[in-house]
C-alpha cells in the first residue's frame, strides 16, 4: 500500500500546483509527474523538484527502490512548448542563451538519475516524449503498458536532442536506429519500444499493478549493496577500459563480501 506523504507545490497568486508528489510504501518511494494538463512536460518546478527529491531519497536508508511515473494517463511528454513559446518574445540571441541555459541547469538532473545508487523503475502507461525518454533511459527497469506511446519529437519544433537523449539512444537501440527515430521525428508504440530495448517488459494495462507489485517485491529482497555495485559497474563500463573495469569488478567484489549482507546470504545457501 502506499501512502502520499508529501507534495512539491508551486505557488502563484491565491492558486497552489502540485508538480511532483512523493508516495511511500515498505522500501519503496513512488514519486509521480502530477500536470496532467500538460501531459506532465517537464517544467523548471518539476525539474527541481525531481532532483530534491532524489537527493534525499539517496540518502534515505530505509527506501530501496524508486518506481517514477505520471498521473493523467502520460509519463512525461518532452518540454513544456508553453514556455518555449513565451521565448518568441525574445531577440534570437536572448533565446539562445535561454535555452542553453535551460539545458545545462537540466544536466543535473541527469546526473542525479543516472549516479542514483537504487534501483529506479519506470513505469509509461501513455505518452512519453523528449526530456521524458531521457528519463526512461536512465532507469534500470521500464514496464510500458501496450497504450504506451514514444514520441521523438525534438526535430518536430525544430530542436536536436537534449538531456544525454544524443548518448543513451544509440546505446539503448544502436547507431542506425537511434537516427532513423531522431532524424524522422518517430512516434512507436509499446511493443516496437520493447522490441528496439526502449522497455525491459510489455505489460497489459490490466495486469501492471501485479507486474510491478511483483518487481518491486524482488528488487527490495535484494541486497541493496550488490545492487549499488552493479549500478556502478554499468555505469562506469561506458567509458572504462576493460582493465580499469576489471580493477573497479575487484574492488567492489571485495567491498561487498566484506558486508554483513553477503555473509548473511552465503550462509542461508549453504544451510539450506
Amino acid at each position: 500500500m502506499m501512502v502520499t506523504v508529501i507534495l512539491f507545490r508551486v505557488v502563484g497568486g491565491d492558486m497552489s500546483k502540485e508538480v511532483l508528489s512523493l508516495e511511500y510504501g515498505e522500501g519503496v518511494a513512488s514519486l509521480l509527474f502530477n500536470r496532467p494538463e500538460a501531459r506532465n512536460a517537464m517544467n523548471p518546478a518539476m525539474r527541481d523538484a525531481l532532483m530534491a527529491q532524489l537527493d534525499s531519497l539517496a540518502a534515505d536508508d530505509a527506501i530501496r527502490t524508486v518506481v517514477l511515473r505520471g498521473r493523467g494517463g502520460s509519463f512525461v511528454a518532452g518540454g513544456d512548448l508553453q514556455a518555449f513559446a513565451e521565448t518568441l518574445a525574445l531577440s534570437r540571441e536572448d533565446r539562445r542563451k535561454n535555452f542553453r541555459q535551460r539545458v545545462s541547469l537540466s544536466s543535473g538532473l541527469v546526473q542525479r538519475l543516472v549516479t542514483f545508487p537504487k534501483p529506479l523503475v519506470a513505469v509509461v502507461e501513455g505518452d512519453v516524449a523528449g526530456a521524458g525518454i531521457s528519463i526512461v533511459l536512465c532507469c534500470d527497469f521500464v514496464l510500458a503498458t501496450e497504450a504506451a506511446r514514444f514520441s521523438f519529437s525534438h526535430a518536430r519544433v525544430g530542436l536536436p536532442l537534449d538531456l544525454g537523449l544524443s548518448y543513451f539512444l544509440p546505446r539503448a537501440v544502436g547507431n542506425l536506429q537511434a537516427r532513423r527515430l531522431a532524424m524522422s521525428a518517430a512516434r512507436i508504440g509499446a511493443e516496437e519500444a520493447c522490441r528496439l530495448g526502449l522497455a525491459t517488459s510489455l505489460v497489459a494495462g490490466n495486469q501492471l499493478e501485479t507486474g510491478l507489485a511483483e518487481l518491486l517485491e524482488g528488487l527490495v529482497a535484494m541486497p541493496g549493496t550488490a545492487i549499488t555495485a552493479i549500478k556502478r559497474e554499468f555505469r562506469d563500463a561506458a567509458s572504462a577500459t576493460l582493465e580499469d573495469q576489471l580493477a573497479l569488478e575487484a574492488d567492489l567484489v571485495g567491498d561487498c563480501a566484506a558486508t554483513e549482507a553477503f555473509e548473511q546470504r552465503v550462509a542461508s545457501f549453504v544451510n539450506r
